[in-house]
């Protein structure tokens, strides 16, 4: 688990070479999604809609200044402007950052199935 630094009301990163900002920041490529399972969401509006149905966060990153619990995260973690811009790679990252888990492999095979029998119907000439 990456280091964290207590800031009495939760936790801190400033550091760029800090592990977790190096974990995160693999998950900017498909690689690192698929390895670790989890995938990024960024900004206000696309994590309120990911509350609204359900997702809860692994991790939420706050920028200075920025509203807590936007999302409902098993950790919130406090961090600065670079390691905002590090993990994302933009110059001018959303000051909300969450990390969300994949889902189960069971929904996501049925999904799978489930989208391609609606594929196979659509394009069937019988149905």
């Amino acid at each position: 688990m990456a280091e964290l630094k207590n800031s009495g009301d939760g936790n801190r990163i400033e550091s760029l070479t800090n592990p977790l900002v190096k974990e995160l920041r693999a998950l900017r490529t498909h690689k690192g999604r698929v390895e670790q399972r989890r995938f990024l969401a960024e900004g206000e509006r696309t994590l309120a809609e990911a509350a609204a149905a359900g997702w809860r966060a692994e991790y939420l990153l706050v920028a200075p200044g920025a509203a807590r619990g936007v999302v409902p995260a098993d950790r919130t973690v406090d961090v600065s402007l670079e390691v905002l811009e590090k993990i994302t790679g933009r110059d001018n990252p959303q000051p909300h950052l969450a990390v969300f888990a994949e889902p189960e492999a069971a929904s996501r095979d049925l999904e799978h199935s489930q989208r391609r029998r609606y594929c196979s119907r659509r394009h069937h000439p019988r149905w």
